[in-house]
């Protein structure tokens, strides 16, 4: 498997994923610019290949493409490069303490 080298960040948040009228809540683990990894709790019915919305918390459902599906977690990769304001806050505060020790 291919392993990346852009950073990811932490979350907890609660997500949501639609695929083909259908709604599954679940959690976000990690984050990043690209993709997500994503643990489902109520059985998974996405796999490699499918097309999903992510909704994170009340926000819109963001497309992505299932990459990876293994037990309860699977990966995503977005459809398009997240703004950086999204994925902030995904991760809460992780994304600014990671700017600010860049910085310094």
């Amino acid at each position: 498997m291919e392993r990346r080298d852009r950073k990811r960040f932490s979350s907890s948040a609660s997500v949501n994923l639609f695929s083909c009228g259908r709604m599954l809540p679940a959690e976000l683990i990690d984050i990043s610019f690209e993709g997500a990894l994503i643990r489902v709790e109520n059985g998974l019915w996405v796999a490699a290949g499918d097309i999903v919305a992510v909704g994170i918390d009340d926000l819109p459902g963001l497309p992505a493409k299932v990459r990876w599906a293994n037990g309860s977690k699977i990966g995503v990769e977005f459809l398009g490069r997240l703004h950086e304001t999204i994925v902030e806050y995904a991760c809460g505060a992780e994304l600014s303490q990671a700017r600010e020790a860049e910085a310094a």
